[in-house]
């Protein structure tokens, strides 16, 4: 009887026990906050066409960026279809202007209104004189200037000078902006003037004229271009007369004060005289053609070519003999250097210095052309027409030059 009832309580007993796990174990486990989010995000299914949305949305949104970059960016100089900008030539470099913009003596006026505003100016185009440091010359010009800035126009190098003026207009008084610019371009600094209109924002301006300035490039005729016309051709062959003091120098010395050589010379008469008389510019009247015309006294003992002592010329190439009039004249062609950053120019845009060592008396006279191209027989034709009708104040008139038809 007792083994019965043991047997029943274990019975019971081992019920319990099951009943009490399979409790335990039906319970659920709830997760935290964190992980029912983290497990939502990464069991949820993305959408095929919501992705594509997305990114039509953010693409949109680009797209609508680069369109707004676009309509502030100037066609490259090379597209020459662009319908709101063409490149105009200023002689020596071209720039991609507005169709609207105007060119009247180098000044580039915004329409051809008669009270058009005037937007920019050439101001000149100056070889390189020091190559070191290109721009020193106008640092100085320009040491006042309120800021000086360097920057790039394109593939090439410049720098900025703002330049601010109080003035009085109207019994208002207020400053007058203007910016001037010089770029260096292959070997010349191009300088140029920019006048912001008053009472606008100056920056945005600024900006938009130097986008201008970034489509300069030297100007090279296409092959088409070099095809000249009859009317060209004799418009280039018209010769003038001019008149030129020059100073007399002594090597030990330097300049004889009071004492010039007086002589008159027929040149192109496109050609510019500089206010000096002894600069010669070509039709733009930015480009140099001649300069010189210098007499230097020879020592005792010595001749023209020990005196000029040509071939310690910076840039010297080579030096030669050639006949004018009959006379050997000593010529020494010197390159004109380009910044040494920069890269090499083709030959065929290299400038090159050619001096012309002319006998007078005791004297000789140094007067010189510039060109591309070294040993450019077309220039030195036309050097040669020149120097052959220079003529002497004390000549009589039967030496004379003759006399140019109009």
């Amino acid at each position: 009887m007792k083994d019965i009832r043991l047997i029943s309580l274990l019975l019971a007993l081992s019920v319990l026990l099951a009943f009490s796990a399979c409790s335990r174990s039906a319970e659920p486990t709830s997760p935290s906050k964190e992980q029912q989010s983290a497990q939502v995000q990464e069991n949820q299914p993305t959408s095929e066409s919501e992705t594509e949305d997305g990114s039509d949305d953010s693409l949109q949104q680009q797209t609508g960026q680069d369109a707004e970059e676009e309509n502030l960016k100037l066609p490259s100089i090379s597209d020459d279809s662009d319908s709101n900008c063409s490149k105009k030539e200023f002689g020596y470099f071209s720039l991609l202007l507005p169709k609207n913009y105007v060119i009247e003596s180098n000044i580039i006026y915004e329409d051809n209104t008669e009270l058009a505003r005037k937007i920019a100016e050439i101001e000149s185009v100056d070889m390189i004189s020091d190559t070191e440091s290109p721009f020193s010359t106008y640092d100085r010009i320009y040491s006042d200037a309120e800021n000086i800035s360097e920057c790039r126009f394109g593939i090439y190098s410049g720098k900025r000078y703002s330049i601010q003026k109080e003035v009085s207009e109207g019994g208002m008084t207020g400053f007058q902006n203007t910016i001037v610019y010089c770029i260096k371009l292959e070997n010349n600094i191009v300088s140029i003037i920019f006048y912001p209109q008053r009472g606008i924002g100056i920056d945005k301006q600024r900006n938009d004229f130097e986008k201008i300035l970034s489509s300069i490039s030297p100007f090279k005729k296409s092959d088409g271009d070099n095809v000249t016309s009859k009317e060209e051709q004799d418009s280039s062959q018209k010769m003038k007369r001019a008149d030129v003091s020059c100073p007399i120098f002594y090597k030990e010395t330097g300049i004889i004060e009071g004492e010039t050589i007086e002589l008159s010379l027929n040149v192109p008469a496109d050609w510019i005289q500089s206010d000096t008389g002894r600069m010669f510019y070509l039709k733009d009247g930015i480009l140099k053609a001649a300069e010189g015309f210098r007499a230097t006294i020879i020592p005792e003992g010595q001749t023209i070519r020990s005196t000029a002592k040509v071939n310690l010329n910076m840039g010297y190439i080579s030096s030669k003999t050639v006949k004018i009039n009959g006379q050997e004249i000593l010529l020494s062609i010197d390159f004109v250097p380009w910044d040494k950053n920069e890269k090499e120019p083709p030959e065929e845009r290299k400038v090159y210095c050619y001096a012309y060592h002319i006998p007078y008396q005791d004297m000789y006279i140094t007067i010189q052309f510039y060109a591309v191209r070294k040993d450019n027989e077309e220039a030195m034709q036309l050097h040669k027409e020149i120097l052959e009708s220079i003529r002497f104040v004390e000549d009589n008139q039967n030496n004379a030059a003759p006399q140019i038809s109009e």
